[in-house]
């Protein structure tokens, strides 16, 4: 759960429906980082280059390239988790 509300908005600490269910929670939270990837996504495609300084388009650009694979990992352990509350088993493979 701790984990889980790390990674989502700093709000939804507040509401105790969300405690109370956590495959709800896991839920919202995956959604909410899709979100992120999407928003960081669409800032490399969409940044407004004309209003912004070269050297700056630079270092925003790197800063998403530097983030993304974070956002990414974050992502993909929220599924895992998400999965695994909804009784979902994985069988390590050799």
């Amino acid at each position: 759960m701790a984990w889980l509300l790390d990674q989502a908005p700093s709000e939804w600490r507040l509401l105790p429906v969300l405690r109370r269910h956590p495959q709800v929670l896991a839920w919202l939270t995956v959604q909410h980082l899709q979100g992120e990837v999407q928003a960081a996504r669409a800032a490399w495609t969409d940044l407004p280059t004309r209003r912004i300084e070269p050297q700056a388009v630079n270092e925003v650009r790197q800063m998403l390239a530097d983030v993304g694979p974070e956002l990414g990992r974050r992502l993909q352990a929220a599924v895992f988790l998400q999965a695994a509350l909804d009784g979902l088993r994985y069988v390590p493979r050799l």
